[in-house]
């Protein structure tokens, strides 16, 4: 293990190894956290997810070539390129239309 390898190489003390130990298992719990949510999900619609991220949208809206992501995502990406990311045409905020009934069933 990696406690294994800083303790024979490194000759850390055993507080080091002992805190690095504690930060993997913060690790492990938290990932098995997210896949026992995961989980209780179940399988989620590719329409309910941002096409550009795979994450659940929490606020879709639909782009003028007619593609649907989250508005979150899409405003990031205007901060540093102000096109559609599906086909570089111009875009602005002004042009995302909010996808309410979308939204509804998420």
């Amino acid at each position: 293990s990696a406690a294994r390898v800083l303790s024979e190489r490194e000759r850390r003390s055993k507080h080091m190894i002992a805190s690095f130990m504690a930060v993997a298992e913060k690790i492990r719990a938290a990932k098995s956290k997210e896949e026992d949510e995961e989980d209780a999900l179940g399988e989620i619609p590719d329409e309910f997810l941002d096409p550009i991220t795979c994450c659940l949208m929490s606020d879709p809206v639909r782009l003028p070539s007619n593609n649907i992501m989250d508005r979150a995502t899409i405003q990031r990406h205007l901060l540093s390129d102000p096109t559609d990311p599906f086909n570089r045409q111009p875009l602005s905020e002004e042009d995302l239309v909010p996808e309410t009934e979308l939204r509804e069933r998420i």
